[in-house]
């Protein structure tokens, strides 16, 4: 009876363990972002004021500017047949990693929708992009897109939500405290590229 208590209680520490080590197991985004990696990767890169966003442009430079903002789960890649089709319409498009996601900085701020804002703003105008642009969001981009054109309505065109997020939504167990950051980190972002 004492050895199968023991073999429980080992049993049941190693599964302890092993959920513990899930979130760091499960996150694919381990990879040091260097000028050695950035060299590597498809796109570009700039320096803008709080670190270096991966991007990439298409289309004639003096054709209508479309900025496409990606969501919360997957970074630009989520727009390669947008992109591909918008550049082949004749616009000039430019799709990019918002600010810790992605190939983009890691900046140790406050992340908020002023922080996303300003990252659109400051992208657009250090690539030069004719004004007024053309806006597409997605999700927690469509949030994104939509405060821009409320703060800056006079660099905006159009403005295209894609199933916009605007709500913050308590979902248990993701709205409970540590459980729900546990949650979220183990096992939705890491599933949501894929869905």
């Amino acid at each position: 009876m004492k050895k199968l208590k023991k073999t429980i209680l080992i049993a049941f520490s190693f599964a302890i363990c092993a959920l513990a080590l899930l979130p760091v197991i499960r996150n694919s985004e381990d990879q040091e972002l260097n000028v050695a990696v950035q060299k590597k990767l498809p796109g570009s890169f700039i320096a803008l004021s709080k670190g270096s966003v991966h991007y990439q442009t298409g289309g004639d430079v003096d054709s209508q500017p479309v900025v496409l903002v990606h969501g919360f789960s997957v970074p630009m890649y989520i727009y390669d047949s947008t992109f591909n089709a918008l550049v082949n319409a004749g616009f000039r498009v430019l799709r990019f990693d918002l600010w810790g996601r992605g190939y983009s900085s890691r900046p140790l701020v406050d992340y908020n929708l002023d922080l996303f804002i300003e990252e659109v703003r400051e992208l657009a105008d250090s690539l030069r992009l004719a004004k007024p642009i053309d806006l597409v969001g997605v999700s927690m981009g469509g949030t994104i897109v939509a405060g821009f054109a409320s703060k800056y309505p006079g660099l905006v065109r159009n403005v295209i939500l894609i199933d916009p997020h605007a709500i913050k939504k308590n979902i248990t167990p993701v709205s409970i405290p540590l459980i729900g950051d546990y949650f979220a980190a183990a096992f939705r972002v890491p599933s949501l590229p894929q869905s």
